[in-house]
């Protein structure tokens, strides 16, 4: 979400849905179709034949063809009948539809592997959740969400998908793996990571070709960049024994930027303001079919900021007057030189 209401899970930065799609023509229709990645198989295996007799792919939309161009034999058809309507399922969350004469598309960028278009919602009336007055809104009986579409291709490259081990955590991409017949190991579990190649293969420790770069949201304060940017500078110490030299960088957004953290073009570290929050969240977009991350944010909550500096207050710097609590009376049993004077 390009924007959000500061509650209730509507948070500006929230991802909503990553799905691999296609489009197929059918008559004077262009379809919009989900593919259906959960169950692949080899393609060396027999089987891949019957997957398409077997399972079904999600036809979601029929988008009808408006023209035809007679040298190119291009389509067009009208973004409206799909980026305007409830793809990203917002309405069922919500428990409210958005006011088909009062949305209308925002910006749009196209690229050579991505187009980024934003489509703005207005929403009428009150949900569930709503009925009492929110803190947030003007008027608890309509709001305006701005959702920032990411049309992309999947890269053509030679990474290799890394096997999952059970000994550590990660974020995964998993699936059934119907070309074996063994139950207990009927699920592949990949790991979620970056394709970082080294510039020198054969070295030891070697800087990447294409180092994972993060930029620090034009909206942060001031004083807390340089702290945000050392602690993500920290992993360079893993990707070094991984045997890669400054595997990651952080860069400040300028403040004329004319791209935003839902650029998949960039990996961002936005700064978003709630009343219910108190959370850092790290989204990230993974290919489905072997678990490449493409890009990823990192959200840094204001409210949780500042939650965390209460409570650093209260434990670590506790008044004078103050009733000790359980851990700073224990932290000055054992570190008198924490005690307040």
């Amino acid at each position: 979400m390009e924007s959000g209401i500061g509650e209730g899970g509507i948070y500006t930065g929230m991802p909503l849905q990553d799905f691999l799609f296609y489009f197929q023509r059918v008559d004077n229709d262009l379809q919009f179709v989900v593919r259906n990645v959960n169950l692949p198989t080899r393609t060396e295996d027999p089987q891949v034949r019957s997957l398409s007799r077997s399972f079904s792919d999600s036809v979601l939309y029929n988008l009808p063809i408006k023209s035809i161009h007679p040298q190119r034999n291009t389509i067009l058809i009208d973004l409206e009948d799909l980026l305007l309507t409830d793809l990203a399922g917002l309405s069922a969350s919500l428990e409210l539809a958005a006011s088909p004469d009062k949305s209308y598309f925002g910006n749009a960028k196209v690229f050579p592997n991505n187009v980024e278009i934003e489509s703005v919602f207005n929403f009428t009336g009150t949900s569930k959740e709503q009925e009492q007055d929110s803190s947030v809104l003007a008027d608890s009986r309509g709001f305006t969400l701005r959702l920032h579409y990411s049309l992309s291709q999947l890269p053509n490259n030679n990474y290799q998908p890394r096997l999952a081990d059970d000994r550590v955590g990660y974020f995964l991409t998993a699936y059934q793996d119907l070309s074996t017949d063994d139950s207990n190991e009927h699920f592949v579990h990949y790991v979620n990571r970056w394709n970082l190649e080294k510039q020198d293969p054969n070295a030891e420790i070697s800087p990447p070709k294409k180092p994972i770069v993060f930029w620090i949201d034009n909206a942060v304060p001031f004083k807390y960049r340089d702290a945000i940017k050392e602690g993500v500078l920290m992993w360079n110490q893993a990707f070094l024994k991984a045997g890669f030299k400054d595997g990651i960088e952080v860069r400040q957004m300028p403040d004329n930027a004319r791209w935003g953290a839902a650029d998949i073009r960039y990996n961002t570290i936005p700064w978003i303001n709630t009343v219910d929050g108190y959370f850092p969240l790290g989204p990230s977009r993974v290919n489905p079919l072997g678990g490449e991350i493409l890009d990823a944010d990192i959200l840094i909550d204001a409210s949780f900021i500042r939650a965390l500096k209460n409570n650093y207050r209260q434990i670590v710097l506790p008044s004078p007057t103050a009733t000790p609590t359980t851990l700073s009376a224990l932290m000055e049993k054992k570190s008198p030189a924490l005690s307040p004077r």
